[in-house]
């Protein structure tokens, strides 16, 4: 993996702690920010939002972490994974509504990119019968970031009847 590029789009703390810890893996690790910036502490240089479309093709894993804002929503369209390369690997922990689902479906299916990994989703949860299941090469996780006091237990106790549910062919 070293000497891979990896573009994060969302320049804040998660953005920065991510470029940290890819750059200390030999990664080369470049940010999409609201105003582009060639001397930053992190990031080997920061791009504007508005030049993302012209940016995307030189990297192999494009980030998405930033807030959703009026100018990320639907960020990610046809136009925007039409301009990554066809190895990339799309991975999306920033909001749902910054992508548009359709074209990331699309852009899966045709091969126009190679993967993608989300831990959001327009609706959440995402439904049973949603396309996004069905599509090719993409990983879906929760999205949970955060717990409280008795998280692990509940988290365990739902595991658990999941697990029952399951080999008792039931509904999950």
């Amino acid at each position: 993996m070293a000497g891979q590029r990896v573009l994060i789009v969302g320049v804040g703390a998660i953005g920065r702690e991510m470029c940290r810890l890819f750059s200390a893996f030999g990664l080369h690790v470049e940010g999409v920010g609201r105003t582009a910036r060639t001397e930053d502490a992190d990031f080997a240089r920061i791009h504007a939002v508005a030049d993302l479309q012209a940016t995307l093709p030189r990297f192999d894993y494009i980030i998405m972490v930033a807030p959703f804002t009026p100018q990320t929503g639907n960020l990610f369209s046809d136009a925007a994974f039409g301009a990554m390369d066809s190895t990339a690997m799309f991975l999306n922990f920033g909001r749902g509504q910054q992508v548009d689902e359709s074209a990331i479906i699309r852009a899966l299916d045709t091969g126009q990119i190679a993967a993608a990994a989300i831990d959001v989703a327009c609706n959440e949860p995402l439904p049973a019968d949603d396309l996004l299941w069905t599509a090719r090469n993409i990983i879906i996780s929760p999205h949970s970031s955060g717990d409280y006091h008795t998280y692990l237990d509940d988290i365990t106790k739902l595991f658990a009847e999941n697990l029952r549910r399951y080999r008792n062919g039931e509904e999950l």
